[in-house]
């Protein structure tokens, strides 16, 4: 356990260190959206949340960090001011240092799964950052490109929901059992060129697609397409909030998919194309029965709020840590600045988009 707990510490180790190669001072410190920290932040709360969580009792390492990176030190819009790119990095490596003489055979693994995870977390959002500071079109894997759209049936039945792994998060915890009866659901992303229809129809001036939060929420924007829009018109739309999502699902006669389909489909093999984009889904993020919180309460259950959405699959961004179909992301419904698309479910046969 330990040897392959410390692989994993160095490779996500190794991808934040490269990510931030190279990185200029304002890239470092600048503040792109108001949902978002500086990337620089970031590293920094890396590092100090590893030391929270596994140096605890131990003299601290930089204490004058801990009032710049803990995540309720400074409000977002504060945390521009922030040390030299190389302090950060010699605190992160000072405390990983300190952290792997702490592990042994009896260290709490999932904790430690947790900390990889975090990191790989943050390391998706320095991307959406990135992205916000310097937009790129596409970016996807060519070889993920569907050579034909259609959708695929998925026989009734049950299947366990969720995971009992030690790199579950709490929100993936208790394992259930699901039954659900059959439906049909995409086996692709929806490309751009579908999506492309719905807007050639006029989709974002006409409130009949539309939930009557969502044009609402549409009508209080100026926004025409998605908010990454070009490239590749067979890569999968992307940068889309859950309310043009299911606008979309309507257009075509269908849904989204919840989220106990999008995981049922995947664990049976019925999905391509996931890991592009996160994938919305019908389900607000709610506890399953006999959740425990873990490591501490606000993790997810600061979230369970009905004001957010499950997402699934990951994202070009994504750490392969995190790729799994079990695993639970969050946003609320108005979010598009983060690498969002969908794919379509129905309880009938259809064709394709």
């Amino acid at each position: 356990m330990t040897e392959r707990l410390a692989s994993l510490l160095t490779t996500m180790r190794t991808h934040t260190l490269t990510m931030f190669s190279g990185c200029d001072r304002i890239t470092f410190c600048k503040q792109a959206h108001p949902d978002f920290s500086p990337i620089g932040w970031h590293l920094g709360h890396i590092g100090y949340t590893e030391a929270l969580w596994l140096l605890k009792g131990e003299k601290t390492i930089q204490p004058a960090f801990a009032k710049i990176f803990a995540v309720d030190a400074l409000p977002k819009a504060q945390r521009s001011t922030l040390p030299l790119q190389a302090d950060v990095l010699e605190y992160l490596a000072e405390i990983r240092e300190a952290v792997l003489k702490k592990l042994s055979p009896d260290s709490d693994e999932r904790l430690w799964h947790f900390l990889i995870q975090h990191e790989a977390q943050h390391l998706e959002t320095v991307k959406w950052v990135l992205q916000i500071l310097r937009p790129q079109v596409g970016g996807l894997d060519p070889s993920q490109i569907p050579t034909k759209l259609s959708m695929t049936q998925v026989p009734s039945g049950s299947f366990c929901q969720g995971s009992e792994q030690a790199e579950a998060l709490d929100n993936e915890r208790p394992m259930q059992t699901v039954h659900l009866p059959n439906f049909w659901i995409d086996q692709h992303p929806v490309s751009q060129s579908q999506y492309a229809i719905f807007l050639e129809a006029g989709g974002y001036h006409d409130p009949q697609w539309w939930s009557e939060t969502g044009w609402e929420w549409l009508k209080s924007q100026t926004i025409t397409h998605p908010n990454t829009w070009g490239g590749c018109a067979d890569l999968p739309v992307c940068g889309i909030s859950w309310y043009e999502a299911d606008a979309y699902s309507r257009f075509v006669g269908k849904r989204l998919p919840t989220e106990s389909e999008w995981e049922k489909a995947a664990k049976l093999g019925f999905l391509t194309g996931q890991g592009q984009v996160w994938e919305w889904t019908q389900t607000g993020f709610h506890p399953y029965p006999g959740f425990e919180h873990y490591p501490y309460h606000g993790y997810s259950a600061a979230y369970f709020d009905d004001a957010h959405r499950v997402l699934k699959g990951g994202s070009r961004a994504t750490q392969p840590a995190l790729k799994r179909p079990s695993f639970r992301n969050w946003f609320p419904p108005e979010s598009r600045v983060t690498f969002t698309g969908l794919r379509c479910a129905s309880d009938v046969a259809m064709g394709n988009n």
